[in-house]
C-alpha cells in the first residue's frame, strides 16, 4: 500500500513560441520577465505558469474574437457574438500583444480604428456592421493605448499596416485631451469623453501605471501623466472603506459613496454603484501593475489593506461581489474577483501569493458542473482570467523598464506524506477492518488540497480535510 499526493494537472505540452504569427515579436511569449517590484509566485514553475496562461488564451481567442473580414477582428462580447465593447477590443490588443500575436493585433486595432467617434476614441459598442451604442469608454481606450507601446516595443518601427508609435501618440493625446477633468485642481478621469467627470468617476478604470508609461512615450505630457496618477491614487484612497480596503464601483471627485449627482449609471453584474462589484472587481489588477512597475507606495497602500481583508476572508470565499464593508452580495464566484485578489498578493508576502494564485487556477472552470469552483465561461472573467495571467506568470513586462530580466524563483513547493498507522511489515486478518491514519505537509506555501490512498494503482478513498 502507498500513498500519492493528489495534483491537479496542467496541459505542459503547448508550444510557447511565435513562429504562427507573421513577425518574431522582441520579448516572445513565455520570457517570464521579472518585475521590478512585488513577489513572483513559484507554485508553478515559470513554464507551467505560462503555458496555463497559453491554454486559457487559446480558448479565449477561439470564442471571443470574430473576424470581420478585410483585416478587421472584434473581441466579441459573448460565444461566438456579434457585438464587441469597446472594452473588449482594449483587451483584445493588450493580450494580443503580450502574448506576440501580431496578426491579431493588427486586426484588432483596425477594428478600433475603423470604429472611432470624431474625438479619436472608440465607440462603446460595436459589431461588424458598425456603431451600435456612441461614444468613448476610458478603460478601454486606455487598455488599448497600453497594448499600442506593447506593441511599439514587440514590433520596433511598424509603420505598416499601422504606425504603432503615432497611433499610439494620437489616442494618448485624445484620452489626455477628452476623458479627464480638472476637480478642484485634481486630475480625475472621467469614465467617458462625453460622461461623467467630477460628479461621476470610476475608480476600477484607473490605470495609473499606464498613466506613467504614456508620459515616457508622449515626454511633452509627462507632468500631466504623473499628476493624473498621483491624484487617482489620492482619490481611489479616499473611495475605499477604511476597515476592508474595499473601493465602490462609481464615486465623485471626493471619494463619496453616497451623493449621487448625476451619476446615473447601472451598475453590471448585480449590486450597486457603491458595492465592490464587477466594475471594481478589476481594481486590484491595475493597481498591482502600478506597484510592479513603479513600486508607487500608494499602489502599495491600497493592496496591503484590500490583501488583508482577502487573506482574512480566504481567498476560497471571494464571490463576485460585496459590500465596501464586507459583506456578500453574490453567492458564485469567477476569476474577475479571485484572479484579481491572487495577482494583487503580489505586493504582499510568498505564503498568500503562493496561495492565493494556486486556489485560483486549480478552481477556474468553463465546463461542466461549477459547483463551488469559479465560473470562467462567460467573456468578462474569461476575457480577465487571460489578462491576470499574463501578469502572473510574468509576461505583463513594463516597456518602459530597463530591469527586466529572467526571474529564477524560489524552488517550488515540496510535499512530505508519512504513514503513520499500521507500521511497517505489520500483519492483518484477511477481512478485517485496517486503522489507516497518514499525514502531508508541505512548504513554500502550497495548499493540500487532497490526499489518494492507492490500492495496487486504484484509488480506495481520498481525504480531503485538513
Amino acid at each position: 500500500m502507498f500513498l500519492t499526493k493528489k495534483f491537479l494537472a496542467f496541459c505542459l505540452g503547448i508550444s510557447l513560441g511565435s513562429s504562427l504569427f507573421s513577425q518574431t515579436p522582441s520579448k516572445p511569449f513565455g520570457s517570464n520577465l521579472s518585475y521590478a517590484n512585488g513577489i513572483m509566485q513559484n507554485y508553478q514553475t515559470p513554464a507551467q505558469a505560462s503555458a496555463l496562461t497559453q491554454t486559457w488564451y487559446t480558448y479565449w481567442k477561439t470564442n471571443f474574437t470574430k473576424s470581420c473580414g478585410q483585416g478587421k477582428t472584434l473581441a466579441v462580447n459573448d460565444y461566438n457574438g456579434s457585438n464587441a465593447y469597446s472594452e473588449g477590443q482594449g483587451y483584445g490588443l493588450l493580450i494580443a500583444a503580450y502574448m506576440g500575436d501580431k496578426t491579431l493585433f493588427d486586426e484588432l486595432w483596425k477594428g478600433f480604428k475603423d470604429n472611432r467617434n470624431s474625438d479619436g476614441v472608440m465607440h462603446w459598442t460595436v459589431s461588424c456592421g458598425g456603431v451600435v451604442a456612441q461614444n468613448g469608454a476610458t478603460d478601454g481606450d486606455l487598455d488599448a493605448a497600453m497594448g499600442l507601446l506593447v506593441a511599439n516595443k514587440q514590433w520596433p518601427n511598424t509603420t505598416a499596416p499601422h504606425n504603432y508609435s503615432s497611433d499610439a501618440t494620437a489616442l494618448i493625446t485624445a484620452i489626455k485631451d477628452h476623458e479627464f477633468t480638472t476637480c478642484n485642481g485634481a486630475t480625475v478621469q472621467k469614465p467617458g469623453d462625453k460622461f461623467g467627470g467630477c460628479d461621476c468617476t470610476n475608480p476600477s478604470y484607473y490605470a495609473v501605471g499606464y498613466y506613467r508609461a504614456f508620459g515616457k512615450h508622449v515626454t511633452s505630457q509627462a507632468s500631466f501623466w504623473d499628476k493624473a496618477a498621483s491624484d487617482g491614487l489620492a482619490l481611489l484612497l479616499k473611495a475605499t472603506n477604511p476597515s476592508t480596503g474595499l473601493n465602490p464601483a462609481w464615486t465623485d471627485q471626493s471619494g463619496s459613496i453616497t451623493s449621487g449627482g448625476n451619476c446615473n449609471v447601472v451598475a453590471g453584474g448585480g449590486g450597486s454603484k457603491t458595492d465592490y462589484q464587477f466594475d471594481a472587481s478589476r481594481t486590484p489588477w491595475r493597481i498591482v501593475v502600478d506597484y510592479l512597475w513603479w513600486g508607487t507606495p500608494d499602489s502599495k497602500k491600497y493592496l496591503d489593506k484590500i490583501e488583508e481583508w482577502a487573506n482574512g476572508k480566504g481567498i476560497s470565499n471571494i464571490v463576485a461581489g460585496f459590500t465596501t464593508s464586507g459583506s456578500n452580495i453574490a453567492n458564485y464566484k469567477n476569476s474577475a474577483f479571485t484572479g484579481a485578489f491572487a495577482i494583487g498578493a503580489m505586493a504582499t508576502n510568498q505564503t498568500q501569493v503562493n496561495g492565493f494564485y494556486n486556489w485560483w487556477v486549480n478552481n477556474s472552470t468553463t465546463e461542466g458542473n461549477v459547483g463551488s469552483r469559479l465560473d470562467d465561461k462567460p467573456y468578462f472573467q474569461n476575457t480577465l482570467r487571460v489578462m491576470y495571467a499574463l501578469v502572473a506568470s510574468g509576461n505583463f513586462w513594463n516597456p518602459y523598464s530597463s530591469g527586466s530580466g529572467t526571474v529564477t524563483p524560489p524552488p517550488a513547493s515540496v510535499v512530505t506524506i508519512s504513514l503513520s498507522n499500521p507500521a511497517n511489515n505489520s500483519s492483518f486478518v484477511l477481512g478485517s477492518p485496517v486503522n489507516i491514519e497518514a499525514s502531508a505537509s508541505s512548504t513554500q506555501g502550497a495548499t493540500i488540497v487532497d490526499v489518494e490512498f492507492i490500492v495496487d494503482g486504484v484509488t480506495a478513498f481520498s481525504d480531503k480535510t485538513a
